[in-house]
């Protein structure tokens, strides 16, 4: 019996230690994302991505997207069709992967965003905590018009 508990215990931690700290009583949850650029041009975004990712010394993650004319980004067909059965498919940044990085986003995807641009997002953090002031602060030295935004986040079933 003891030993259940452990693993049950040791399974608990390991799922929590590679997840985000937020907390919620619903599906969603508030996330605050540090923004450098917004355009609706996938091209300067893409410039933009690159240099920020330079000048901050944050990894460049463009999770393997590319630019969609129906739905902003996307995976390729295949993954698409494999993982959601539908191609484009696209899952905007915010789920499970808090921390400094950079990436392009879709406005479209986040409630409360104006639709229709390209984002680029050089960290996300659960609201509240200190790493947004942090990271916002790092950003505005090299991009005056930097700037964190809050929204709701949806982490329940995708499928």
């Amino acid at each position: 019996m003891l030993k259940r508990i452990t693993i049950a215990i040791f399974l608990s931690l390991l799922f929590t230690a590679g997840h985000s700290q937020c907390t919620s009583t619903d599906a969603f949850i508030e996330k605050e994302f540090v923004i450098v650029l917004s355009t609706p041009k996938y091209e300067a975004a893409l410039t933009m991505a690159k240099s920020a990712s330079a000048r901050l010394q944050y990894k460049l993650d463009l999770r393997g997207l590319k630019k969609d004319s129906a739905s902003g980004l996307t995976w390729n067909k295949k993954e698409c069709e494999d993982e959601w059965g539908a191609y484009p498919c696209y899952i905007a940044r915010g789920r499970y992967d808090d921390g400094n990085y950079v990436s392009i986003e879709y406005s479209d995807a986040f409630s409360g965003f104006r639709e229709g641009y390209y984002i680029v997002i050089v960290s996300s953090w659960c609201k509240g905590g200190t790493q947004t002031k942090t990271s916002l602060a790092k950003a505005k030295k090299f991009y005056k018009d930097a700037y964190a935004k809050l929204t709701k986040v949806y982490l329940g079933c995708m499928h």
